[in-house]
């Protein structure tokens, strides 16, 4: 934060402090069931643990510990598979973040990492535990965990096509773009002049008035707009205010799909400078 003169904070934590979306618990929901094999199999692991850091408590760690608390000593639970139970309980409690506005799939990140590493936890456990029937359920998870596997997204080279295709239509343009993909965008040599994610939160807060870009759009000073999805997605509507969204409909009513995105042009001739090259 020093040394960005507040910049950390400004765009890391202020820029992040958006409004609550809950369009994003069916998001939040689809996420949970397609983690579903992970958490299953690490609860396996992490419940024990967590069972033993309750039994301590939080104010009383020390003093369990050291046999000062009620009754006898507490033992403190296995490093690893305790330092995995703390790393859980830290994701999930920063869980709820995904129900704001522009939260996305990258969010649990973390708590992936977290539920994996349970999970390889649980089968360890199982698999050396007293009980006759633990190597069978660890067979058995592990069987799920690889079926869980082939629910991963596998083909990348659709996206990089579909990617190169948007960065050869923005590099033709003779005016600027404007577009949700913005990496590409970049990559393509044009400048990101306006981001939609921030004026679609400025706007659903009324602290924006999208009158001077209407009038731009109306104009057609940009050569295309690139956005994901059209009025049939959620991500769509969410980030792209109805006047805008009227204003493309009016003046840029060609649209060309690629992939996950949508182009919209102002005319078929330009839609064929751009997407025929």
């Amino acid at each position: 934060t020093l040394l960005t003169g507040g910049g950390f904070l400004t765009h890391i934590v202020g820029y992040n402090i958006n409004r609550i979306d809950l369009e994003n618990v069916a998001f939040i929901s689809a996420a949970l069931v397609f983690g579903n094999a992970l958490f299953v199999s690490a609860l396996v692991g992490l419940v024990p643990v967590l069972g033993r850091l309750a039994g301590l408590g939080l104010a009383g760690l020390g003093l369990a510990r050291l046999g000062l608390g009620r009754g006898r000593a507490v033992p403190a639970p296995p490093a690893i598979p305790a330092m995995a139970a703390l790393f859980l309980m830290g994701t999930l409690a920063l869980a709820p973040l995904v129900l704001k506005s522009g939260a996305a799939i990258n969010y649990f990140i973390e708590w992936s990492f977290a539920i994996a590493l349970g999970a390889m936890l649980g089968l360890a456990q199982l698999a050396a535990g007293r009980s006759t029937r633990g190597p069978a359920v660890a067979a058995a998870l592990a069987l799920l965990l690889c079926g869980h596997l082939w629910l991963l997204p596998r083909d990348t080279g659709g996206a990089l096509d579909d990617r190169s295709a948007l960065a050869a239509a923005i590099a033709a343009a003779d005016r600027p773009t404007v577009s949700d993909e913005m990496v590409t965008q970049l990559r393509a040599g044009d400048e990101v002049i306006f981001e939609s994610a921030i004026f679609g939160e400025l706007a659903a807060l009324g602290a924006w008035d999208p009158a001077p870009m209407v009038a731009r759009i109306a104009a057609r000073d940009f050569a295309l707009f690139v956005t994901i999805g059209d009025e049939s997605v959620a991500i769509f509507n969410r980030r792209w205010p109805p006047e805008i969204r009227e204003a493309l409909r009016t003046h840029y009513p060609v649209r060309r799909s690629l992939g996950r995105y949508v182009l919209h042009f102002p005319n078929d001739a330009a839609a064929r400078t751009a997407m025929d090259r």
